[in-house]
């Protein structure tokens, strides 16, 4: 980022922070701006915003606005027989058919079996026409399965998708606020995604709030995010157990009573306090050195902000208390779902729990 403060996503060089798979964007970048494309693309990965995006632009590269040729398949409910009929038949006055076949689990067993439309089209894959392109897009694959194996012997795009690093999203950030005439400082890009967290779907609706209130020509600064993006409620959960673990009774207290201000139910508090916990106590059985941050964010879904104080936290506090935390928010949550417990006192005792030394 720049000395000045403002993020210049033209000439910032995010090379070293960028993950193992930015090549393989590169690559679908060049194959959407080039019109040079394979007979099959597999998206597939963490990061829905990336494979949706992807998903699209290669539609709109490859299609445009011929919807005749293209046919779009959703869901685990897909006709394997009507695919291959399809993809079997010549385009309509055009070069190219496209086939869309989006979270289909076609890629992953279904309990412990194969299902037979997998090794159905698995089968059919080698005979696809070079007349038709098939777009598969799947958060999961099984690497062991006929399908994926014919799909890459086919000469497929294994296009994995990550979430993007911190830095990266940054960049993201500020380009797509470029776009629209608007600056960004890097204390801004950052308490944006500290408060919003990695998911880009999120990030882009908050840059869309942020568009609207500063307006064309303007800079977004650290002071703006505050006045506009709000703080997500899981953070303000685990400001709350952050205290509360360290022994702080009257910020926890405080914090708790903002929450019921807010009419956030107890309940709902314990929940997620539970859901914290045992994100520490995942946070503790991994190797610092061998999950990166993102990674981390991506299992518990907390904030990189919070991947960064849960660490330290979760070496302060003992795997007991922890766990012990853990039983307590489910055995409360059982409590009061039949009628044994009023959610306030429940609450209550749970925070005192966590707040004392034992």
């Amino acid at each position: 980022m720049a000395e000045s403060g403002i993020i210049k996503p033209d000439t910032y060089n995010a090379n070293k922070y960028r993950s193992f798979n930015k090549k393989i964007r590169d690559r679908l970048a060049k194959d959407i701006k080039d019109k040079n494309f394979c007979g099959i693309y597999l998206l597939h990965g963490e990061d829905d915003y990336l494979r949706k995006s992807y998903l699209n632009a290669l539609k709109k590269a490859i299609a445009g606005d011929d919807e005749m040729n293209v046919s779009h398949f959703c869901g685990e409910d897909v006709n394997v027989s009507e695919i291959v009929s399809i993809a079997s038949t010549m385009p309509f006055f055009s070069e190219k058919r496209l086939i869309i076949i989006e979270n289909s689990n076609l890629f992953v067993l279904k309990g412990n079996s194969i299902r037979p439309e997998s090794e159905e089209l698995g089968a059919f894959i080698p005979d696809i026409p070079d007349s038709t392109i098939f777009i598969f897009s799947e958060p999961k694959i099984d690497g062991r399965l006929k399908l994926y194996k014919s799909v890459i012997k086919k000469g497929a795009l294994n296009a994995e998708l990550k979430h993007l690093s911190e830095d990266e999203l940054y960049i993201w950030c500020a380009k797509r606020l470029a776009a629209e005439n608007i600056k960004i400082t890097s204390d801004a890009a950052k308490e944006l995604v500290d408060r919003v967290g990695i998911d880009m779907f999120t990030l882009s609706n908050e840059l869309k709030k942020l568009i609207a209130y500063k307006g064309n020509g303007t800079v977004i600064t650290a002071d703006d995010i505050r006045a506009v993006s709000q703080v997500k409620f899981e953070d303000a959960i685990f400001d709350l157990l952050d205290y509360a673990v360290s022994g702080n009774i009257n910020k926890t207290m405080e914090i708790y009573s903002d929450l019921l201000a807010l009419r956030e139910p107890p309940l709902k508090i314990i929940v997620l306090l539970g859901r914290q916990c045992a994100n520490l106590l995942a946070i503790k059985d991994e190797d610092p050195h061998v999950i990166t941050e993102n990674e981390l964010s991506a299992k518990t879904g907390l904030s990189p902000n919070n991947i960064k104080r849960a660490r330290p936290l979760a070496r302060k506090c003992s795997r007991e208390k922890l766990k012990r935390g853990l039983d307590m928010c489910i055995e409360y949550d059982d409590m009061i779902k039949s009628g044994d417990m009023e959610d306030s006192l429940a609450a209550e005792l749970l925070l005192l729990y966590l707040v004392s030394d034992k």
